[in-house]
């Protein structure tokens, strides 16, 4: 078990900060030579720098460390509350939903089983972070939860440290970096949902 102290957790934090400025920084090469690669490309067998095997797996050692970091930041804020990882993690969907989510929506991005997430949302709405917010105007079987001031303060605190961690690599990395960064996330986002 690590014991974190106040000077550690600013050592992790400013390892995370340099972890993702790398990362930015690596969207930004992706970003400026995509066009010119891609030409090239077509007419030999390229394997640009960032592509290249060795490359890819310490990228994904570093993006791996950060997750952990993270989930580590987070962590002590669930721990605050008493929640389970299942509850902060639903509670950080229907949050990323505007706030209202179905139960059914819930259930396709969560990996739980339907017992095990209905005896979730219950402990949930007892707690008062969530309440029931009527059902789908198309179908009114399908609930639907909506997040309650106190849920949504506990979701502010446990987005807080990714949203930190942004803004600092933002500021350091400047607005070129942060586009290709923001393009590389979205690419991956369109790939998860195929």
């Amino acid at each position: 078990m690590i014991a974190w102290t106040r000077r550690g957790e600013e050592g992790e934090k400013r390892f995370c900060l340099a972890r993702l400025a790398f990362l930015l920084a690596l969207c930004s090469m992706v970003s400026f030579a995509d066009t010119a690669i891609s030409e090239k490309a077509n007419e030999e067998e390229l394997d640009p720098l960032f592509l290249r095997r060795q490359s890819l797996s310490e990228d994904l050692q570093r993006w791996s460390a950060l997750e952990s970091r993270l989930r580590l930041l987070e962590r002590s804020a669930v721990d605050a509350q008493g929640l389970k990882s299942l509850q902060a993690e639903v509670l950080r969907l229907v949050a990323l939903e505007g706030g209202r989510m179905s139960v059914k929506a819930l259930l396709v991005r969560v990996r739980a089983s339907k017992q095990n997430l209905h005896n979730n949302l219950a402990e949930l709405l007892r707690q008062g972070y969530v309440r029931r917010a009527g059902c789908e105007q198309q179908d009114r079987r399908v609930r639907v939860l909506a997040l309650t001031e106190k849920g949504m303060s506990f979701v502010e605190s446990l987005l807080e440290p990714r949203a930190r961690l942004l803004r600092r690599a933002y500021r350091s990395a400047g607005a070129v970096q942060v586009e290709g960064f923001r393009r590389t996330l979205l690419l991956l986002s369109e790939e998860d949902a195929s």
